[in-house]
This record gives C-alpha cells, structure tokens and sequence, in this order.
C-alpha cells in the first residue's frame, strides 16, 4: 500500500481529464466524468504530483503520509 493518496474535490472536479494525461495509471473517470484515484495507482509518485499540479481547478490534493490513509 502507498504511502499516499489524492483526494478529490467533487465539487471542483471539470472531468477535464488532465489528470490522465499525467498519470493515466492512476487516475480514471467515473460514470459522472469525474476524476477518480485507481486502487492501487499505478504511476510514480512524480507522475501524480505533476497531474495534481496540472489540475486547473485545484481539484486534487496529493497526501502524504499517515493522513493517507
């Protein structure tokens, strides 16, 4: 299990898919075209922190750490 994790603002979240284009191992959409983590994700922790910062609305927050869990 990664010592990390991304949490989703759903309220914020465009389904722009820009999170996929960085770490298309990671993330997916939901039926509702939002962004959604992938259990375990498959990127490197690098690839997540450039989708998360990539994400133009501030949507994801990358945790680190035992607030991951």
């Amino acid at each position: 299990m990664a010592d990390w994790t991304v949490r989703v603002d759903r309220s914020a979240c465009l389904g722009c898919g820009v999170c996929l284009d960085y770490a298309p191992r990671s993330f997916v959409q939901d039926e509702d075209g939002q962004a959604v983590l992938r259990e375990p994700p498959g990127d490197e922790l690098d690839r997540v922190r450039e989708a998360v910062g990539a994400c133009p609305t501030g949507a994801l927050q990358l945790v680190i750490g035992s607030d991951a869990e």
